[in-house]
């Protein structure tokens, strides 16, 4: 039975990764961008609670569904930037330097970097905790993998630390990636999928507690340490809010919400909202999108813009997908 929380903070967390891509003005944007770091380790979550309990024939389609999802993108936006260096074949020719090389190869597998997108480290993390998960299957050893990453997880705060001083630009290199956060994260999900009678005793003025303090304690941190993935806040608020959906899984039940929204569209959304920034506020309107008055909405904009293209997406997905039924069954 699918968990109507998740599925609805799952859009709220796609939001909030606009707003770190795409922030509001100021301090508006520095406490935004800080209170927004639960997004991604909250997706990592959710994915790695429902791979709770599958069996290694559902993660390999997952892992081919993830792959096919991923190349798409990695093109979509190959075609997007050598479009924009047309009819300059030096310039396309430098574009395929640059992605094609031992060091991005090395920062791709190693790192998850992806030269075209950086943000598609995402995918490339979880595309690695699926696989861990099936090297997991094998060998059983799910219980040492929830302390070794958890030890990374601190590790991860103890770089954020020590590269604010010395080293701010390897900072997102070494930590943004699957062994730093996807996977601690995403078997932090699966770990409180595993424990959920547990979690869900913790009463609500706690769990509400944790997600204040937690924030606070974010927005406390970007002034101190500046942008960072996560802070040491990030991780008790994405916890509190994770627990809330084992608490009340069923919120929303036969509600006009949960009718409207049928299917899943918040990874369309993580995945081109970066392009419609450009397309719209760079490429098209850059003088009136970057205005000091226009930057307050700008980011309101690419979320309704990046929602309805969503829509439209998978509303002529699924009218093909009709027709070639109608056309086999024919």
């Amino acid at each position: 039975m699918r968990n109507n929380f998740l599925f609805i903070f799952k859009y709220i967390a796609a939001y909030f990764v606009v707003f770190i891509h795409c922030s509001f003005p100021a301090d508006m944007g520095l406490i935004v961008n800080a209170m927004a770091r639960f997004a991604v380790p909250f997706f990592f979550m959710i994915s790695g609670y429902y791979c709770f309990g599958k069996n290694n024939q559902s993660i390999k389609k997952k892992i081919y569904k993830l792959l096919k999802i991923t190349v798409t993108a990695c093109l979509v936006y190959m075609i997007y930037q050598i479009v924009q260096v047309l009819p300059d074949y030096q310039a396309v020719k430098n574009l395929f330097s640059n992605w094609f090389t031992i060091k991005s190869i090395l920062k791709l597998s190693i790192f998850n970097g992806v030269t075209m997108a950086s943000h598609l480290w995402f995918m490339i993390a979880l595309l690695s905790c699926y696989i861990l998960m099936l090297c997991i299957s094998k060998t059983k050893g799910i219980k040492a993998a929830y302390i070794v990453f958890f030890l990374f997880l601190v590790l991860h705060l103890i770089i954020q630390f020590i590269a604010h001083y010395y080293n701010k630009e390897s900072y997102y290199l070494i930590c943004r990636n699957f062994w730093f956060t996807g996977a601690p994260f995403f078997l932090l999900g699966h770990y409180m999928h595993k424990n959920q009678d547990k979690f869900i005793r913790i009463s609500n003025k706690t769990l509400f507690a944790m997600i204040v303090v937690g924030e606070i304690l974010s927005v406390v941190s970007i002034y101190a340490w500046g942008m960072k993935e996560i802070y040491a806040g990030t991780i008790v608020a994405v916890i509190a809010i994770f627990c809330f959906s084992l608490k009340y899984p069923q919120i929303f039940s036969n509600t006009k919400l949960m009718t409207t929204l049928k299917s899943d569209y918040t990874s369309f959304i993580y995945i081109y909202h970066p392009l419609v920034i450009s397309v719209l506020f760079i490429s098209i309107v850059p003088n009136i999108a970057w205005s000091k008055e226009f930057q307050y909405i700008i980011p309101i904009f690419v979320c309704i813009i990046t929602t309805i293209l969503a829509f439209a997406f998978y509303y002529i997905k699924n009218l093909l997908s009709k027709h070639k039924k109608l056309s086999l069954a024919t």
